[in-house]
């Protein structure tokens, strides 16, 4: 297998946030990190320092820990709030789109 491309492994725009773009991500980092490559081994040792290259390997090959990954470095604690974040901004921008109230319990800055 190749090396996944940089572009897509590595880039992501924090201010609109794609779910199924970053569960492609994650399963591409995941792969990355099967295959030892070093761009991905360096991502998971940001998320886990006092691991080997053999350990994050052996312990942290599972796509979950991909998606861990990958919420750690949007500024996220874990998948699940990631994708409740998510969520929140797509009622958000569907509430601008068709002109109804935003869903933030009416508050007003005035």
């Amino acid at each position: 297998m190749t090396q996944p491309k940089t572009s897509s492994l590595f880039s992501s725009s924090p201010f609109r946030i794609n779910l199924e773009q970053q569960r492609k991500r994650a399963k591409e980092l995941c792969n990355a990190l099967r295959q030892s490559f070093p761009e991905a081994i360096e991502r998971f040792r940001r998320c886990y320092p006092h691991l080997t290259q053999e350990e994050l390997v052996q312990q942290h090959s599972r796509l979950s820990d991909a998606q861990w990954v990958i919420a750690r470095e949007l500024g996220l604690s874990s998948w699940a709030k990631l994708k409740a974040h998510v969520e929140e901004m797509e009622q958000a921008r569907m509430a601008i789109q068709t002109q109804n109230a935003a869903p933030d319990n009416g508050c007003r800055l005035c």
